[in-house]
């Protein structure tokens, strides 16, 4: 698809691709197009299904912009803030959501990662999923993500479940 900036090939482990428009980015842009593809291939390595597509994509970008503001790519916090303004005072009870929308799937990890520590919580997530041997809904993150914090985030998990 013309639209795709890059692509993870589920059926074959551990290979993505990037299109010629990803390639005549600014190297900001570049970048962030390939640390998502490459956190989709790590999401997939620890057992996290593709078929949960909008859990892929908030991990992916959650993943990649705070690793790139990690490696001194500030101009990614601009992406993140732009991300917050447009996800600001969302009523997910009400929201029409496409399965494309990144800054929305990008906000669910961000409003429960930072508050608990950002990539350091997320990485105790990623490595009980990793124990469990991975998993293939909702449901599933769910409870894992409930039982590390402590608190039951069922609720906030079903809301987008719709478009699983």
């Amino acid at each position: 698809e013309l639209t795709t900036l890059g692509m993870v090939e589920t059926y074959i482990p551990k290979r993505f691709s990037i299109s010629l428009l990803t390639l005549r980015m600014k190297e900001e842009e570049k970048i962030h197009v390939i640390l998502h593809e490459l956190s989709h291939i790590f999401l997939l390595g620890i057992g996290i299904s593709a078929k949960v597509r909008w859990v892929h994509e908030g991990l992916a970008e959650y993943i990649s912009l705070n690793l790139g503001i990690k490696i001194n790519y500030i101009e990614f916090n601009k992406i993140i803030r732009k991300y917050l303004r447009m996800t600001n005072n969302i009523n997910l009870t009400k929201l029409k959501i496409s399965s494309f929308d990144y800054p929305m799937f990008f906000r669910v990890f961000y409003d429960i990662c930072e508050r608990r520590g950002g990539l350091v919580f997320l990485a105790k997530v990623l490595r009980r999923i990793k124990d469990k041997g991975g998993v293939d809904n909702v449901e599933e993150l769910a409870l894992i993500f409930s039982e590390i914090t402590g608190e039951d985030l069922s609720s906030i998990f079903n809301k987008l479940k719709i478009i699983s």
